[in-house]
């Protein structure tokens, strides 16, 4: 009984990483969406976990050691795989084949965002990072230094050099129903 129910649950955490991919790609991905996919796929894998414990005796008898262990290196990969650079990876992805992009969304990402970020065209790209190089502008003591907000920074810098396309005067940029970047007069 214990395996059928580990198995029926299995096909409910199936279901609703599915739903969480319709709603990335009908709106985008967001950290809330990230965050829900892996507890999803974290679920999925304990369950799959119990299901070993059934089979396999020694499972059973470590089974709390590789639970915790499991759920430690699952949080470490997280917080290494870098979320919001992923958020804005996919976002930018999605608006290469949608031309739909949640500008206020990636605008309040953190400076890992950035890179992928700097990869829209202009003057899409100036409009997404003038609040980036608002925040990055002012330094930061080095008690609190960050590799990402250097890199930021450094893109940012890059990005200003001259010869880079500027967003007109107003800071306004749209897009045509084709994607084709414009700016507004």
């Amino acid at each position: 009984l214990v395996a059928c129910l580990c198995v029926l649950t299995l096909v409910v955490v199936a279901s609703a990483i599915r739903r969480l991919q319709l709603y990335e790609d009908a709106f985008g991905l967001t950290r809330a969406r990230l965050a829900a996919e892996t507890f999803s796929l974290s679920v999925g894998a304990l369950f799959v976990l119990v299901l070993l414990a059934g089979l396999v005796p020694a499972v059973r008898a470590r089974f709390a050691a590789i639970a915790v262990a499991g759920a430690a290196l699952g949080l470490l990969a997280f917080s290494l795989s870098n979320p919001d650079g992923r958020v804005a990876a996919r976002n930018v992805e999605r608006w290469r084949h949608t031309g739909r992009l949640d500008i206020p969304y990636l605008q309040g990402l953190s400076a890992d965002a950035v890179p992928a970020l700097a990869q829209l065209p202009e003057p899409l790209r100036a409009s997404v990072l003038a609040p980036y190089r608002r925040r990055l502008a002012a330094g930061e003591p080095w008690s609190s230094a960050n590799r990402s907000r250097r890199n930021a920074r450094a893109i940012l810098a890059a990005q200003s050099a001259p010869g880079v396309p500027r967003l007109n005067s107003l800071g306004i940029g749209t897009r045509t129903a084709r994607g084709e970047a414009r700016t507004q007069a």
